[in-house]
């Protein structure tokens, strides 16, 4: 089975909303294909950051062919405040979703770069820094079958 190797390195985000309001925000990623939890990767939290963190977290995924020239195929990265470090009562204090965005794979597949820079808005407010590699396509030798993607994990030889 053959496979397009996808890295996305979430740079930073800048004008994040506050959702604590009451200490500064300790920020991670979460990004997954489709929203699948079994491809999700995250970014190490970002403690004391406030709406601006950064991270220069490299994430490695596999998009298996033929999923990769389908459309609906999207990267979901989800910006989350850690609140679970705040010394705050545990069990009644949660993270909390700051904003999120939808990248299409296929969009990105199709570009002529195999190397860029992209700034994109977050939902409610925000921008987030990526940048993505996109590989030659590679013979995979045991994608997961009938999922139409996998992931490598950070490290994993290609």
């Amino acid at each position: 089975m053959e496979y397009r190797p996808l890295d996305i390195t979430l740079i930073s985000a800048k004008g994040l909303e506050d959702v604590n309001h009451l200490v500064p925000m300790n920020v991670y990623a979460v990004v997954t294909i489709n929203g699948d939890t079994q491809t999700e990767q995250k970014t190490p939290v970002h403690k004391h950051c406030g709406p601006n963190p950064e991270w220069h977290c490299t994430m490695k995924f596999a998009v298996v062919e033929p999923a990769a020239n389908q459309d609906g195929l999207n990267l979901v990265i989800c910006l989350v405040s850690d609140r679970h470090n705040h010394g705050l009562v545990p069990g009644l204090v949660h993270d909390k979703d700051i904003g999120e965005v939808v990248v299409s794979i296929n969009e990105l597949l199709a570009s002529e770069e195999r190397v860029f820079d992209r700034n994109v808005t977050l939902q409610p407010q925000g921008t987030l820094n990526l940048r993505f590699e996109i590989g030659e396509t590679l013979e995979y030798p045991a994608a997961g079958p009938g999922t139409g993607y996998t992931y490598l994990p950070q490290g994993a030889d290609q």
